[in-house]
């Protein structure tokens, strides 16, 4: 899927992807990176807190030295520490792609910066 937007644009996309809305999540959700798009996914690791595109987000480190960024409400970017391990369990998204000047995404009408770490991301309720 991909977004133009003009020279003096910000693009606000409301995406919701059939059956997006989060239900409780199933005890055998894969674990990423050997998840499919738009399901369930779990991911462990070192979490912190980064800001990318205005926009705060979780990111997990992987303990192959890869990470995997995650959307999460502000109450839950505030029940972590720093470098603490979590596991966690949402829906791995693909960000999509827009050229070029700053655009907002919105998943879920939650705010979403550019993946920093992948073309992915993992959504949380």
């Amino acid at each position: 899927m991909k977004f133009y937007i003009n020279s003096i644009s910000v693009l606000v996309l409301s995406l919701c992807i059939a059956g997006c809305a989060l239900n409780n999540a199933p005890a055998s959700a894969a674990i990423y990176p050997n998840c499919k798009l738009d399901d369930y996914c779990s991911v462990a690791g070192k979490f912190s807190v980064v800001e990318i595109d205005h926009v705060k987000m979780g990111k997990v480190m992987l303990a192959d030295g890869k990470c995997i960024n995650l959307s999460m409400s502000n109450a839950a970017l505030k029940k972590y520490k720093k470098d603490e391990e979590i596991s966690v369990v949402g829906v791995l998204y693909e960000t999509p792609t827009v050229d070029e000047l700053t655009a907002t995404l919105k998943i879920n009408g939650r705010r979403i910066g550019w993946s920093q770490c992948n073309n992915n991301y993992i959504f949380l309720k």
